[in-house]
């Protein structure tokens, strides 16, 4: 097997990532987050830098919506987070003193956490986010924070191997099915500028395109190669049975010299600038706009907004890890045990050769995202205050830690009840939750402050698989 230490080091590292460490891309907007992550086509404002560039330049929608020149945040947080990876203390009371690894009440434990439904983590920290609009010249934005993507896949019965060294009765295959993890910190720059009027009716009035550049530097990664299997087999050998072990894997992972990770946790909390193992570069592009503006027919007054567009393909680029990148790998494994139980010297003889590389790459988890939105108010004439109804899809480009091997749906609401309290809700399916149910609230108690928070999955914090979590406190001058 590959050195479960390996594993655990990942596992530890990614305990950084708390339920208030955590985002990618537009689960760093609260206000997308309480609609079940369904955003692309009617997010405004500061939170365009996280869900679309495109729509950094456009007029806001909704009242709660900040909407001065300058919009400043410190200090974003937000993210979906397995509970295996909140478990830090485990992990320090497993790790924090290895000698004699791996015993038997370590094993115990460990298999515990593998869980597949609880190993997926795609969180960061924005520590400032800055959006300035201009008259004429388009809109700026600037962030600057931490990500972390994590996905560990394992096989459903692969923590009873780990815990036991107990082997199946029949067969096992252990086939990568997506594991690693990803820790950077990112400096992005962000340029929206928005085409057409804000009254013309009619299709496609309002267009606004954008994009965001990011600087990338990667403080630690760890990845199984695609291509790593182990398979065993029963037979029988001379009336006993025996089992055969065949297969092979490669282990790569970089981190600046001096990391533990069993106290990753505190570094990542006191750290602005982290000692890094790799750079990289990445991109953000999206386009966003009004769909139909009504002409004025029956009682619709000209001008209204109907429907809204958006699109947004997110996290193109990649990391080259080469100062501190190592390689683990252990090929042409071909074994049999006569027995059905894998002791800790047996575990040991499988951890292979450890060496020093010139590098390696990994690709961000690129997505497309695409939808629609309608404000309610444009058909239903005695609405109270401003609802506004998103779809939106998702659709993963590649199978990188921190995406879904999954296509995601979602349906939310935003209403604006007041000029000062907004309520959300959404349903998704797909993607990591299979089903998620949004919540969340927007206030802005005065014209120059707004407060926002939601989770795109209340349900998995209540079920304990996983904590699903967006802050945001921002400020207009």
């Amino acid at each position: 097997m590959i050195r479960i230490a390996w594993f655990a080091s990942l596992l530890a590292l990614c305990s950084i990532v708390d339920t208030t460490r955590c985002a990618a891309q537009d689960r760093l907007d609260p206000v997308a987050m309480g609609k079940a992550r369904a955003s692309v086509a009617s997010v405004r404002g500061i939170g365009a830098i996280a869900s679309n560039p495109g729509a950094l330049d456009l007029p806001a929608t909704h009242a709660t919506t900040l909407d001065q020149p300058l919009t400043l945040s410190i200090y974003d947080i937000g993210g979906t987070v397995g509970s295996t990876y909140l478990s830090s203390s485990d992990f320090k009371q497993i790790f924090g003193s290895n000698a004699g690894w791996p015993d038997q009440d370590a094993r115990a434990r460990l298999g515990v956490l593998l869980q597949d439904e609880r190993l997926f983590a795609s969180g960061a920290n924005n520590l400032v986010t800055l959006r300035y609009h201009t008259p004429d010249a388009g809109t700026f934005g600037l962030h600057y924070g931490h990500r972390a993507y994590a996905r560990l896949n394992f096989p459903d019965d692969f923590s009873r191997v780990i815990a036991k060294g107990e082997l199946l009765l029949d067969q096992y295959r252990f086939i990568n099915r997506g594991v690693g993890g990803t820790w950077f910190t990112e400096l992005g720059l962000s340029y929206g500028k928005a085409f057409g009027g804000t009254s013309t009716p009619g299709w496609f009035p309002l267009v606004g395109l954008g994009a965001t550049a990011r600087l990338l530097n990667g403080v630690a990664q760890f990845e199984v190669d695609e291509n790593s299997s182990i398979a065993v087999d029963q037979k029988t050998l001379g009336g006993t049975r025996a089992y055969i072990i065949q297969g092979g894997y490669v282990v790569r992972s970089a981190q600046p010299e001096g990391l533990d990770p069993a106290n990753a946790f505190s570094e990542f909390e006191a750290g602005l600038f982290p000692a890094t193992s790799g750079t990289g570069l990445g991109l953000n592009v999206g386009i966003s706009g009004v769909l139909y503006r009504m002409y004025g027919e029956g009682t619709a007054p000209a001008g209204k907004n109907a429907i809204y567009f958006g699109m947004a393909l997110e996290d193109v680029g990649s990391i080259r890890w080469k100062d501190v990148a190592y390689e683990r790998s252990q090929t042409g494994i071909s074994d049999t045990l006569l027995n059905g139980t894998l002791s800790n010297d047996q575990f040991r003889a499988y951890q292979g050769t450890l060496r020093r590389t010139d590098g390696y790459s990994t690709n961000l988890p690129m997505v497309f995202r695409a939808g629609l939105a309608v404000d309610v108010g444009a058909y239903a004439r005695d609405l109270a205050g401003t609802l506004i109804v998103d779809l939106e899809g998702e659709l993963p480009l590649n199978d990188e830690p921190g995406n879904s091997p999954n296509p995601r749906l979602a349906l939310g609401g935003d209403w604006a009840i007041s000029n000062s309290f907004a309520l959300r809700a959404g349903l998704s399916g797909g993607g990591v939750a299979g089903f998620g149910i949004g919540l969340g609230i927007g206030y802005r108690p005065a014209s120059w402050l707004a407060i926002d928070i939601g989770s795109s999955e209340v349900n998995s914090i209540f079920t304990g698989n996983r904590a699903d979590l967006a802050f945001r406190l921002s400020a207009g001058f």
